[in-house]
């Protein structure tokens, strides 16, 4: 019992000191979003501790070693609590995150999904995602 009690503690110290370095707390896309090129994109965050997020960059890869794409905005108020990304359509489809700010001051969002324009291939990301998750 005690363990358990320890573990629990020990969970709740990690989520506290990730928390502190983290400039926001990302709403949407949240794991599993799938967004489609060409359409608009909401992206929304609560608990800013900045005014103004330099940039919110795209990126693709490994979560713990991000390959960055390109920024989508700069300069946002991180007040508005939500950016609207109009999606390109000729993006490439995959597995993305974003990355809000500047190092060291950064949040990062969970992975999502953008899908072509005609939805042709999501299934085949959505089946390589699930077997890299299960």
């Amino acid at each position: 019992m005690k363990s358990f009690f320890s573990a629990i503690t020990a969970l709740a110290l990690a989520a506290v000191v990730s928390a502190q370095g983290s400039i926001l707390s990302v709403t949407n896309p949240i794991n599993g979003t799938v967004f489609t090129a060409g359409k608009p994109a909401i992206i929304s965050w609560t608990h800013p501790t900045v005014d103004i997020i330099s940039q919110i960059v795209l990126a693709h890869g490994d979560p713990s070693n991000l390959q960055q794409d390109g920024p989508i905005a700069s300069n946002v108020s991180a007040a508005a609590l939500s950016y609207t990304w109009n999606i390109p359509t000729d993006i490439a489809q995959g597995v993305y995150a974003l990355i809000f700010g500047t190092s060291p001051n950064v949040a990062y969002s969970p992975q999502f999904i953008i899908q072509p324009a005609d939805g042709s291939k999501l299934h085949g990301i959505m089946r390589k995602k699930q077997r890299k998750i299960n």
